[in-house]
């Protein structure tokens, strides 16, 4: 996939959307839109996940 169009302002990128369907097969949707980070994406398709800062 090609990121021709990006926003270097934005540091992380959503590149698809991969859907259970059925419990049989996966639809995937094509996305390349540009998230500040982690919370921002979660936020935009409604994840409900918990953001805390960790390290490896």
């Amino acid at each position: 996939m090609r990121l021709d169009e990006h926003d270097t302002k934005q540091g992380m990128c959503a590149l698809a959307m991969l859907e259970n369907v059925n419990d049989k097969t996966f639809s995937v949707e094509k996305l390349v839109r540009f998230f500040s980070g982690h919370e921002e994406m979660d936020k935009c398709y409604h994840w409900g996940l918990k953001w805390v800062y960790g390290r490896k």
